[in-house]
């Protein structure tokens, strides 16, 4: 059994957005302690053109760093599992790998509880501290999960 994080986040504006600040402390604190490059910016859009959020959790938080060609999207999605649920994959982003405005983005998809959380960091810790960006995040949440 798990314990989901803001589980209400799509029908309550206030917890969407305590979701988005746990995502965003997270990834800041793991940045800061982890990796040498500080610029990291905020990414893809996440409110209409009113400034209304989309509040759907896709995505719930992302983040660009303009040197090293690597984002960061997370997919939250509504507990429907008292198990474990998060998965993660590495995505091209924009034009062919290995060009000037390619994005090797790292997608992290879940439901946020406790659980799924502490993988998620160690998943961002090893996306942020790696010059050599890992093929296979299953492999590492699967050790995790054991």
């Amino acid at each position: 059994m798990v314990t989901h994080l803001f589980p209400r986040f799509l029908d309550d504006a206030e917890e969407y957005h305590n979701a988005e600040v746990f995502w965003d402390d997270a990834f800041r604190q793991i940045v800061d302690r982890y990796s040498k490059i500080r610029d990291w910016q905020p990414w893809l859009t996440t409110c209409f053109a009113d400034g209304t959020p989309f509040a759907d959790g896709n995505p719930i938080y992302s983040l660009i760093s303009t040197s090293t060609g690597k984002g960061v999207r997370v997919i939250q999605l509504p507990p429907e599992s008292s198990d474990v649920q998060i998965t993660a994959f590495r995505k091209t982003f924009g034009g062919k790998r290995g060009e000037s405005d390619t994005v090797e983005e790292l997608v992290i998809h879940c439901e946020l509880s406790e659980e799924s959380a502490v993988i998620a960091k160690r998943l961002l810790i090893e996306w942020v501290k790696q010059d050599e960006i890992p093929e296979n995040f299953e492999i590492t949440i699967q050790q995790l999960l054991s």
